[in-house]
């Protein structure tokens, strides 16, 4: 019975063991892809304001040729 007990004991410290090491296994690989995650977080809202500012030019850029094609012109006097 005695050897029972022990038997169990050392199968509990080994799976232990191995639990620990999954767990650093996990945390290590949660940190690289928190890494990540930060990163695409980062290009994505670098991305959005790139394309904000690019819309923002060429709405005024479209706004300055509207006003210009659509400017009254003098009229002269007709005289016919």
């Amino acid at each position: 019975m005695e050897t029972r007990c022990l038997d169990s004991e050392k199968e509990a410290k080994n799976k232990e063991k191995e639990l620990k090491k999954e767990v650093v296994i996990k945390k290590e690989t949660h940190k690289g892809l928190e890494a990540n995650l930060f990163g695409l977080h980062k290009s994505i809202i670098i991305e959005s304001t790139n394309n904000l500012n690019k819309e923002l030019r060429q709405s005024e850029f479209l706004y300055q040729n509207v006003l210009t094609e659509f400017r009254p012109r003098p009229t002269r006097p007709n005289f016919d």
